[in-house]
């Protein structure tokens, strides 16, 4: 089943374009914000997102995979809506498979901040990353007792 998704989702990645030259920016804040149907605090979530990195991480450039429409007009430059399709897929295997090719999509980047859109940042990341890694995940505590899900995909740091 994960094959299947991940392939699924390489199919939808081999028509998004992301060059690094294209933007002056070092760092990439990611998130996957898609929902079968979008409520106003999903909207609100998502404002409150985007003004703490646009705040916090100005050596990052924003990007947002959705499938909610979403009024360019008004964003700032350093935040990139791309429209990504609602899939009825596991969603915690969908998530996995979405990280990854992120992570190869994105591999120019100095640093990449893959997070759940529930994330507000409350201060800048350079913090995090002041050691030698590769990658950072966080671990879920409980997890030998619900034997699944052992990282919590929700925050990784990609440095290369």
């Amino acid at each position: 089943m994960f094959i299947n998704i991940n392939n699924n989702l390489k199919d939808l990645f081999k028509n998004i374009q992301i060059n690094k030259n294209d933007y002056s920016y070092t760092e990439a804040v990611v998130t996957l914000f898609i929902y079968k149907k979008f409520s106003k605090e999903d909207a609100y979530l998502l404002n409150t997102f985007i003004k703490s990195h646009l705040k916090f991480n100005n050596n990052s450039m924003i990007f947002i995979f959705t499938n909610m429409k979403i009024s360019k007009t008004n964003l700032s430059k350093r935040v990139k809506i791309i429209y990504f399709p609602f899939k009825k897929e596991k969603l915690m295997s969908y998530r996995v498979a979405f990280n990854y090719n992120i992570i190869l999509k994105f591999q120019d980047f100095k640093k990449i901040y893959i997070l759940d859109t529930d994330l507000i940042a409350i201060k800048d990341y350079n913090y995090l990353s002041h050691g030698k890694f590769d990658v950072g995940v966080t671990i879920c505590n409980n997890w030998p007792k619900r034997k699944k899900f052992p990282v919590n995909a929700g925050f990784l740091l990609i440095q290369n």
